[in-house]
């Protein structure tokens, strides 16, 4: 192919999708989805226009009309925020004729290729309301997922990415990436013994006693008294003299979640000896807890959280999180949003997320009235030139949450395998050697 012929095969994919088709794929041609809208079956139009009249953005996701799939217009959202969001998008759909090609995932990662008529729902809200290959992709995992427009009411992010890409849930590969355990329970509720590091050896530590597993007193004695086992002995000693362990509970029963300032104020009540200080430097060595909300002094979890994250949107892994049904100033409750990037800020001392609401900036006055678009940090300076933050709602869709409040705001997370053009690919390309070896291995037998 000559220089002319390569520079119009590049633009007809930028306005067509780079879909490519393997050898000996099947193509599945496939009937519109079906349903009601204001009481009547839905009917499509076809269009003409290019699947990507501009390049595919952000600004492209617009959840609106009566659509409740942020499931699905989230793991979009956090696919174009990656290194190679906008190659990845244009991959998945290609148009041949008056029929658009969309490649799925199933649950087993096997690519299906799926055969769509280049047309959409005549009746408003049905899809949403974003350019034209976000609807195509919304009317094929429709018909991926039963064929009836109902599947757009409710859905899980996971699966719904699982479909996009053939990405997994983090949970099931290294690299687990979770809110702090404070964010999902209370420190009161950690009955069980656990041996285990940070938050939960803190929490063994404070109701230590005879019952106490050996393996865990072992551990604290290694890890917070540098293996003196006396020194175990005189913090239990402490701990169980007067009324410490009523005092703590109190504690812990009053105040939720715990930070390094309930801790403080605990031990400078009572006397202090050698066990006390070690604990006090353990803690404070080991950032085992934060300090107050929005204050910048983050625990060890937190800086973990925020630095697994930096890392896995260079590396192309996609992260969305989740809201419970606890209504939160700037966030709407059981709605999908996604991490768009971090910012380390040197000058405030603090840390901030970049989210973003799969609603559109662009939205009408009555939408925002309604609903905000997110939740944002705002720095201020003190008059002894120290750095506050405000939380404030924001109508934009892309909110800068500091890094405190957005451990405090969501439910769960969910940090995905890696999404990039060469992990589809490989994907793509184990299945079909598969198949060619079963192929194979079949002729030969015969």
């Amino acid at each position: 192919m000559d220089a002319e012929g390569f520079s119009k095969k590049a633009s007809e994919e930028k306005l067509n999708g780079s879909l490519i088709v393997p050898k000996g794929a099947t193509v599945k041609i496939c009937s519109n989805p079906t349903g009601r809208a204001w009481l009547k079956e839905i009917t499509h139009t076809k269009v003409k226009d290019a699947i990507f009249a501009n390049p595919p953005s952000l600004h492209d996701i617009k959840q609106g009309g009566k659509t409740g799939d942020c499931f699905l217009l989230g793991p979009l959202v956090a696919i174009l925020a990656l290194p190679e969001g906008e190659e990845i998008i244009r991959s998945m759909l290609k148009e041949v004729g008056d029929r658009v090609i969309v490649r799925l995932f199933d649950d087993y990662n096997i690519p299906h290729y799926l055969s769509i008529e280049k047309s959409i729902p005549t009746s408003f809200g049905v899809l949403s309301s974003g350019p034209l290959w976000v609807r195509l992709i919304e009317k094929a995992y429709t018909i991926f997922h039963g064929g009836k427009y109902s599947v757009l009411d409710h859905g899980r992010s996971e699966q719904a990415m699982k479909t996009l890409t053939g990405a997994h849930d983090h949970a099931e590969y290294e690299g687990y990436c979770s809110l702090p355990f404070q964010t999902k329970k209370r420190l009161s509720e950690l009955k069980k013994y656990i041996d285990a590091h940070g938050i939960y050896l803190f929490n063994e530590l404070m109701r230590m006693n005879s019952k106490t597993p050996r393996s865990i007193r072992e551990n604290a004695t290694q890890q917070v008294f540098a293996g003196n086992a006396s020194l175990l002995g005189e913090w239990q000693y402490w701990l169980e003299s007067g009324n410490k362990i009523q005092a703590w509970t109190s504690i812990l029963e009053n105040n939720h979640p715990i930070h390094l300032h309930h801790v403080e104020k605990f031990f400078s009540s009572y006397e202090s000896n050698q066990a006390v200080q070690c604990v006090t430097t353990w803690i404070n060595q080991n950032r085992i807890l934060s300090g107050p909300p929005l204050s910048g002094i983050y625990s060890h979890e937190e800086l973990e959280l925020f630095s697994a994250i930096e890392k896995r949107l260079k590396a192309n892994m996609p992260i969305m999180m989740s809201t419970g049904d606890v209504f939160k100033e700037g966030l709407l409750p059981v709605h999908v949003y996604a991490v768009i990037g971090v910012e380390d800020n040197l000058l405030t001392q603090r840390k901030y997320l970049l989210v973003r609401n799969p609603y559109g900036d662009d939205r009408g006055l009555l939408s925002k009235l309604m609903t905000k678009g997110g939740r944002t940090s705002i720095d201020i300076q003190n008059q002894d030139k120290s750095w506050g933050v405000k939380i404030q709602s924001i109508d934009q869709s892309t909110a800068r949450m500091e890094l405190s409040d957005f451990c405090s705001c969501f439910d769960y997370i969910d940090a995905f395998t890696s999404v990039s053009m060469m992990e589809i690919n490989n994907r793509i390309e184990s299945h079909f050697q598969s198949i060619n070896r079963d192929d194979s291995s079949l002729l030969r037998r015969n």
